[in-house]
């Protein structure tokens, strides 16, 4: 399935956060030694929250990307608007118990056995992993509030998206790039019984390497398909021209597509999903979190981050008067 309410992914993206946020206690603790010489948790936390560039994921592998806001302020952000979610889902009478919560990580674990154990090994504790899924709950409970979804709603969307339950094709590519200058080598050596990935790995001129980076055959791009199409396991194309290069690719291995065994915690998950969305039509939730915001009374304390919320706050409010009246003043940049 590709929309999920609640998926493995999502919490697992959300541990290095919390991690981050358990690590802030204990004052100057050694979270490392380098050579002998201690990093304290102080040290740590400071850089961490200063930090103006990550790793994010590009289309071939991790690089280096400016941050839009500081960490330290993305984060305290977060959680306020957590804690307003948990509040607004309390007002209506929806805030999970504990009992959901339970049965929610029991669900979780039904989709995946390690769901626990993988957290737990990047630092959460189960509290903080509960933490997480009334989280996520109350969003659910309030955009599915007073909602009903039948059987045969979920069991109709199974047949109509056929592609959301089914194992994916899959084909593994090696390829190869060169200038024109270089094709009649390629051939040369290909003629000779070298294998293609060696040859691949000898004359390509690609940053990305001679793998293609994925295997899924519906995230290929048409051109790529059409090729891959065209080929039997073991067969290499023509030459093809890219730009100012020349691609020759080699499939390794083709699997079809094949339907997946449908499971009871899917039909859940595709409950979930078709109970958000027609909530969605009638309850704009974060448009409604941020005017909850708006009327809240938040307090911060820690300068630097206190003046940075207080010309957030600003930037609200003067967007309010802008939309009522067309005459507010230009807002203040956003906080940096």
């Amino acid at each position: 399935m590709q929309k999920p309410l609640i998926t493995t992914i999502s919490i697992l993206g959300l541990a290095l956060f919390l991690v981050g946020c358990k690590s802030s206690g204990g004052g100057g603790d050694s979270v490392a030694t380098v050579n002998g010489v201690s990093i304290s948790k102080d040290e740590y936390i400071s850089h961490l929250e200063r930090k103006v560039q990550v790793l994010v994921m590009g289309t071939k592998g991790p690089v280096q990307a400016n941050v839009a806001q500081p960490l330290n302020f993305q984060a305290l952000n977060d959680l306020v608007n957590q804690k307003l979610l948990l509040q607004m889902a309390k007002d209506e009478n929806v805030l999970p118990t504990e009992a959901d919560v339970n049965a929610e990580l029991n669900y979780q674990i039904s989709k995946r056995a390690d769901f626990v154990v993988a957290l737990l090994a990047q630092g959460l504790t189960v509290a903080d992993i509960k933490g997480e899924l009334m989280i996520s709950l109350a969003r659910h409970k309030l955009l599915s509030k007073g909602i009903t979804i039948s059987e045969q709603q979920v069991d109709a969307y199974i047949k109509d998206n056929p592609k959301e339950f089914e194992n994916h094709a899959q084909a593994s590519l090696t390829w190869v790039v060169v200038k024109e200058t270089e094709k009649a080598k390629v051939d040369s050596d290909l003629k000779t019984g070298q294998t293609f990935g060696i040859v691949a790995r000898q004359y390509t001129i690609d940053p990305g390497g001679e793998k293609y980076s994925s295997t899924e055959y519906d995230k290929f791009p048409k051109r790529m398909k059409d090729v891959v199409d065209k080929l039997q396991e073991g067969g290499t194309s023509d030459w093809l021209q890219d730009g100012a290069n020349f691609v020759k690719i080699h499939l390794e291995k083709k699997v079809a597509a094949t339907p997946l065994a449908i499971k009871p915690w899917m039909k859940e998950e595709v409950k979930r999903l078709l109970a958000e969305q027609k909530g969605s039509a009638a309850l704009d939730i974060d448009k409604r979190l941020l005017n909850t915001r708006k009327a809240a009374t938040i307090t911060i304390t820690k300068p630097g981050l206190k003046e940075k919320f207080d010309a957030l706050s600003k930037s609200l409010k003067e967007a309010d008067m802008k939309d009522t009246t067309g005459n507010a003043k230009k807002p203040d940049p956003k906080p940096n």
